[in-house]
């Protein structure tokens, strides 16, 4: 491997650390999951103590991610508490085990993208991440879409490397799981593969109802243990949002919000690249990222609920896309100054997106004023004070009032 592309991806680790550090609190939509790892690291067998069974939410969640990132986490998390007897390290710990799974899912994907177009094209989609606000954000952030996008980003890397099986398999564990909505776009991916006969439909009828039988039984047998009662958690995510359609009662946004509002936002300057990768191999990059990306925008938009981490999986594919512009503009015949000055300004504009996005980070490092004031607190009177123990017992219970179904 050059070594341009290992300095690439040592700063993208790097700036996700970073983004952690800057930004360390949660909000209540990421809550559920982080108190699960917590609850397994340091209750472990003791169900009785989770928090979960005195504050549920308006729907279950799955354990399965929370297990996993709390079973990686757990023997450095051991020592840590052993050193520090400090609960904060460990939230930083486990979101940075939690970053490092995104991450090995966007290296596999970029190394499909290497083989699909080339090396240039795999460290510009890297770099094009590392200067945008919202997907370093999230990417540590204990949300179900962030698990999903671990494995979405895997699932990518299989289909585009025509690894059919195993798309289909780790597709049908992340919608019966994470996210059920990314049936969607899983669905067009494998549509397409269907119509390019890389995979008969018989088989994907076998692989896929194998699938959906194991995947189903692992959620129901894993977190029916942890609620204490036989359920599968995605599946009433999926009846509470799309079929009672109750996702609308926290808010609805108009039905282009995400093309007007969300992309833009998530890709800055980058957005404007994007047509430029259309200039060499258009059908490929048409077939294999704007068709599964913009179809499921479109579909995914008839939702009335909507927020940017919704459709986070997208933002890797269209940064190929605006990657393959930068590279392809490169290739063409033009006026040699003309083209340099242009060239100048597609590299010109990472810059641009990197101070935008510090000036996001900064800002939304002021959006916990009730984790900061706690800590103040914390540091003014002592673990075992009583105005602590009343302020604790009152949160909690406007908590559990306001925990929402995310």
């Amino acid at each position: 491997m050059p070594k341009s592309s290992i300095l690439i991806k040592c700063l993208f680790i790097i700036v996700s650390l970073g983004h952690i550090f800057y930004c360390p609190y949660n909000k209540v939509e990421e809550s559920f999951n982080l108190q699960a790892i917590h609850d397994i690291l340091i209750h472990r067998e003791n169900i009785n103590e989770y928090d979960h069974l005195k504050f549920p939410g308006v729907v279950p969640r799955t354990f399965l991610g929370a297990l996993t990132i709390a079973l990686v986490s757990s023997p450095l998390a051991t020592l840590l508490l052993y050193l520090t007897n400090n609960l904060f390290t460990i939230q930083i710990l486990v979101r940075f085990v939690l970053g490092l799974f995104v991450t090995s899912g966007l290296f596999h994907y970029t190394k499909s993208v290497k083989r699909i177009f080339n090396q240039n094209v795999e460290k510009l989609t890297i770099l094009l991440s590392i200067t945008q606000f919202h997907f370093m954000f999230y990417l540590s952030r204990t949300l179900p879409n962030t698990f999903a996008l671990a494995l979405f980003l895997h699932s990518m890397a299989f289909w585009l490397n025509n690894h059919q099986t195993k798309f289909i398999v780790l597709s049908a564990a992340n919608i019966l799981i994470f996210r059920s909505e990314l049936c969607i776009m899983s669905g067009l991916m494998l549509l397409i593969s269907l119509i390019d006969k890389k995979i008969s439909i018989w088989r994907t009828i076998i692989v896929g109802f194998f699938s959906l039988i194991s995947f189903i039984a692992i959620s129901v047998l894993v977190d029916s243990y942890f609620w204490q009662y036989w359920l599968w958690p995605e599946g009433q995510v999926l009846w509470f949002n799309t079929i009672l359609n109750k996702s609308h009662e926290y808010g609805v946004s108009p039905f282009l919000w995400y093309f007007y509002s969300a992309i833009p936002r998530a890709l800055l300057l980058s957005l404007a690249i994007i047509p430029l990768g259309l200039i060499y191999q258009r059908h490929k990059t048409i077939k294999y990222f704007l068709v599964p990306t913009l179809g499921f925008v479109f579909i995914y938009s008839f939702l009335p609920h909507k927020e940017l981490r919704f459709i986070i999986y997208i933002f890797p594919l269209l940064n190929t896309v605006a990657a393959k512009g930068i590279d392809d503009f490169r290739k063409i015949r033009l006026n040699k100054w003309m083209k340099n000055f242009i060239i100048f300004g597609l590299y010109i504009h990472l810059v641009i997106n990197m101070i935008i996005t510090l000036g996001f980070l900064h800002i939304s490092s002021l959006n916990y004023p009730g984790a900061q004031a706690l800590n103040k607190l914390h540091e003014l009177e002592p673990k075992e004070s009583s105005i602590i123990k009343t302020i604790s017992s009152f949160l909690f219970k406007i908590f559990n009032r306001i925990k929402c179904a995310y």
